[in-house]
């Protein structure tokens, strides 16, 4: 017998207020798309946590987009049924907020990945079993910030909280001279380590001395100005790993 997974998958979801009093007929047309699906998929892009419970973070998405708990049920009603929770908005509300929206995703019976008590469980599929198969998410963010990003349990210590981050490198691929320009400031204002590694075809800002760092902008000697950007190795191998 062949077997056909349908998934309907959608951008950002923010939603604030209750959805399930609209009965517009072009409305609930858009809502059968993802009824009618295997898989009801969207980006949950918003907090479902009780706001008295912890406190904002001091690094956030742009907004603080928190709400009622309730209202992961609206999106159980929209019909999404699989939601990915690694984004920039993922511990606005600190722990206390994600893990408010943890509970009232698994209250409501919406399957969710990316964040975890640590880095094992944030990076872990979460699966869904269908009457057509079963699908398996994994959500990764690569706008995370460095205060979100969970941390790997060991044998003897817990891990940390957060998100499954897929972060980036930044390299700035300029001309020659452009770069000699470039090192030039940097010597002429003395800053040395404290901006970054000088070398003979590289100058960097915000970077650690290790080449491992994911952190800062290199600026690169190259024939070929261009802004380029490579996966973070550890991250890169950790979600392939999961996959």
């Amino acid at each position: 017998m062949n077997y056909k997974i349908k998934i309907a998958a959608t951008g950002d979801s923010i939603l604030t207020r209750p959805i399930s009093l609209f009965k517009e007929e072009e409305f609930l047309s858009i809502l059968k798309v993802i009824r009618d699906a295997d898989i009801g998929f969207t980006n949950f892009e918003v907090l479902t946590a009780d706001y008295r419970e912890g406190h904002p973070g001091a690094e956030y998405g742009g907004s603080y987009l928190i709400t009622d708990p309730s209202m992961a049920k609206e999106f159980k009603w929209a019909g999404f049924n699989m939601v990915a929770r690694a984004n920039n908005h993922s511990v606005d509300w600190g722990y206390e907020g994600m893990f408010g929206s943890s509970r009232a995703l698994d209250e409501a019976g919406i399957v969710h990945a990316g964040v975890g008590r640590d880095l094992g469980e944030a990076r872990s599929p979460a699966y869904l079993d269908t009457e057509n198969g079963r699908v398996a998410l994994i959500s990764s963010n690569s706008s995370v910030f460095k205060s979100s990003v969970a941390g790997q349990a060991r044998y003897d210590v817990q891990g940390r909280p957060g998100v499954n981050p897929l972060r980036c490198r930044t390299e700035i691929r300029v001309t020659r001279d452009s770069l000699e320009k470039i090192k030039s400031i940097f010597e002429g204002i003395g800053a040395g380590m404290a901006i970054g590694p000088i070398s003979e075809n590289e100058a960097a800002i915000g970077v650690e001395v290790y080449r491992g760092s994911v952190d800062g902008v290199r600026f690169v000697g190259s024939d070929k100005p261009e802004y380029y950007t490579e996966p973070y190795e550890p991250d890169l191998k950790g979600n392939v790993r999961s996959i």
